[in-house]
């Protein structure tokens, strides 16, 4: 398998969880796909297709099968902002309702503020904070819902 598939599998499936030996665990390979190059943002958009989104698709239960799966999403949105924010806002809004409340959820770890989250150092680009404008409009509840929190959340950062 070539290596960088096998971190975002790694990832997805948290099979690199933290050595330390806290209370805490940490998804190991989805820190380092978190600082991998933008050129892991194809990868991550094949699997999320072809792997996750079908399983999700007809039952949200099915995230336990994909322990990893914020991580994944996260370092998506992160590396894919830094690279091309219209790409990612493309490649989510084709995803089933299930996985899109999933990454949309995440914007706000993974886009924290300094000490709070993830914090890559980045903010969500403005086509995403758009996006996530427009979807607290959106026809499904689950969608809407998830939306209107993370521009709660958007709005208060800005504070």
């Amino acid at each position: 398998m070539d290596a960088d598939v096998e971190l975002v599998f790694d990832t997805l499936y948290e099979r690199k969880p933290s050595d330390n030996q806290s209370c805490f665990v940490v998804n190991q390979a989805g820190l380092t796909l978190l600082k991998s190059s933008e050129s892991y943002v194809p990868l991550i958009e094949q699997v999320l297709r072809e792997l996750v989104d079908p399983a999700l698709s007809g039952d949200r239960s099915h995230t336990r099968t994909f322990p990893g799966l914020d991580y994944v999403l996260g370092a998506y949105m992160v590396l894919g902002v830094k690279a091309n924010p219209d790409r990612v806002v493309g490649f989510l809004a084709t995803l089933s309702a299930p996985l899109l409340v999933e990454a949309v959820k995440n914007i706000p770890v993974f886009f924290a503020p300094e000490g709070e989250g993830y914090s890559p150092g980045i903010a969500p680009s403005q086509e995403l904070k758009k996006f996530v404008r427009e979807l607290s409009k959106s026809e499904s509840e689950d969608v809407r819902t998830a939306a209107a929190r993370v521009m709660d959340r958007l709005i208060e950062d800005e504070r």
